[in-house]
């Protein structure tokens, strides 16, 4: 009795891990032409040197891939790339970091950015302060600039981990 129930466990559980490999599929197949190449951006920042290697947007998110390399003299303890997205009106849409530290004089660095706005066709990259980023989300007005998705992929990971002994004490007495 237990052997045929620990039989119907793992029939569900590769029935399980198939339909999300085929979903997973499914979906980049449907969206890997989504994206498009952003090439309208603007480097506001001329030292340490920024290069945008690559940049792309679909209807609801994208990325924006490059090099860093701290040409200044000096040590950089701290400090955040921060893109700012624009819509094909010039609208400001809103803003993404990402975090530098302990970058060494002449390094180079490679940084992924993602983001999830609509319809983003122009960025603007710089490198801030820590200061910088509070009073500019301190003083962005808009209520939906910064609106995320339900469900991230550690979202699904963490609901996929859950609900596996779930389905465990479902199945088994």
């Amino acid at each position: 009795n237990i052997m045929a129930k620990m039989k119907k466990f793992f029939k569900y559980l590769i029935w399980l891990i198939l339909l999300y490999l085929l979903v997973n599929g499914l979906t980049y197949v449907a969206t890997k032409d989504d994206y498009k190449d952003i090439i309208n951006y603007e480097i506001l920042t001329v030292s340490p040197k920024i290069e945008i290697v690559e940049c792309k947007a679909g209807r609801t998110d994208g990325y924006v891939k490059g090099k860093i390399t701290n040409d200044t003299k000096e040590h950089i303890l701290q400090k955040y790339i921060k893109i700012d997205l624009y819509d094909e009106k010039n609208i400001y849409l809103g803003s993404e970091y990402k975090e530098i530290q302990c970058f060494n004089v002449n390094e180079t660095m490679k940084f992924d950015i993602n983001f999830r706005y609509n319809n983003v066709k122009k960025i603007k990259i710089s490198l801030v302060d820590n200061e910088k980023i509070k009073e500019t989300e301190e003083d962005s007005n808009n209520l939906f600039s910064y609106v995320k998705p339900i469900f991230t992929k550690e979202g699904i990971k963490m609901s996929i981990l859950i609900s596996i002994p779930m389905l465990i004490w479902y199945i088994l007495p």
